[in-house]
C-alpha cells in the first residue's frame, strides 16, 4: 500500500513538472509585438495632377525610441538600393507628392535609445492610384 501512494505522488508531482512546462512553451510561442504600425493615404493634390502619399506610423514601445530612419524611393528598398532618399526624423508621419499610378516604396526603421535598430516596416506598391 505504501508502494503505491509513493508511485501516486511522483506521478503527481511529474504531472505538475509537464504542465509548467507545456505553460512555459506556450508563453515562449507567442509572437512577439510589431515595433511598428503604419498607415497609408493616397489623395490627389491641390491641382488634381499627382498625388500625396502620406505614411503615419505608431511605435509599440515608443518610450525605447531614438530615431526613426524613413527610407523611400520608386523601386523596391532592398541593401543594394542607390536611388532611395533617407531621413533620419523624431516626427511619425512623413508625406510625398508621386506621379498617379507610379511605383513608390517606404521603409520605416527605429532606432531604440540603446542603439540597436529594428528590421523595417516596408510598404509599397508597383501602382498607387489616387486620381481614379
Amino acid at each position: 500500500m505504501r508502494r503505491s501512494s509513493l508511485v501516486a505522488c511522483a506521478l503527481a508531482t511529474l504531472s505538475t513538472g509537464l504542465l509548467v512546462t507545456v505553460g512555459g512553451t506556450a508563453d515562449a510561442a507567442r509572437k512577439p509585438a510589431e515595433p511598428l504600425r503604419a498607415n497609408v493615404s493616397v489623395q490627389p493634390n491641390a491641382t488634381h495632377d499627382q498625388c500625396v502619399f502620406t505614411v503615419g506610423w505608431v511605435a509599440s514601445e515608443p518610450a525605447m525610441v531614438s530615431t526613426y530612419q524613413v527610407t523611400s524611393g520608386s523601386a523596391a528598398i532592398t541593401s543594394k538600393s542607390t536611388a532611395v532618399q533617407s531621413k533620419t526624423t523624431n516626427e511619425t508621419t512623413a508625406s510625398w507628392v508621386i506621379e498617379d499610378d507610379a511605383a513608390f516604396y517606404v521603409d520605416i526603421s527605429i532606432q531604440y535609445v540603446d542603439g540597436r535598430w529594428s528590421k523595417p516596416l516596408s510598404i509599397g506598391a508597383p501602382a498607387w492610384d489616387c486620381l481614379g
